[in-house]
């Protein structure tokens, strides 16, 4: 998605990335859809990037105003994939959900947080629509060691 975005605009930075509904096995990190929510400082806009099923298209491009310095997200960085988060929400909870709701939901989202100032991984179960705060479960990863943080 990276690589798309850096024709739209060579300054694109991921600050944000989000899964699709993550339903139908394999969950352990694996999901069909992805989107990059994507700056650009020199244009003012940021643009969702869609990867689904190996293709990535462009999405709708919307006015952005830095407010403050927002962290990309630097795939250098990454060592703890989506799957290593699933395995340590699994040990925090979301295996027994799942044991008792099998066709529970799993959604995925990546970004730098402020508040502990390291990358994340959060692993959301059972999200009622685009509502993320109504999550039966959710489970914070380092996405840099893999570690449990919440």
């Amino acid at each position: 998605m990276i690589t798309t975005a850096n024709q739209w605009s060579p300054d694109a930075n991921a600050i944000r990335l989000f899964s699709g509904m993550c339903q139908k096995p394999p969950r352990d990190g694996v999901c069909n859809e992805w989107r990059a929510v994507v700056i650009s400082v020199a244009k003012k806009k940021s643009a969702g990037f869609y990867w689904r099923g190996g293709a990535v298209t462009q999405g709708e491009l919307s006015d952005y105003e830095p407010q403050g310095k927002q962290t990309a997200i630097d795939p250098s960085r990454i060592k703890a994939d989506s799957d290593a988060a699933f395995r340590v929400s699994e040990e925090h909870g979301g295996r027994s959900l799942l044991e008792k709701n099998p066709d529970t939901e799993i959604r995925y989202a990546m970004m730098w947080d402020k508040g502990v100032k390291q990358l994340i991984w959060l692993v959301f179960y059972d999200v009622k629509g685009t509502d993320i705060s109504s999550a039966k479960l959710h489970v914070a990863a380092n996405a840099e060691t893999g570690d449990f943080l919440q």
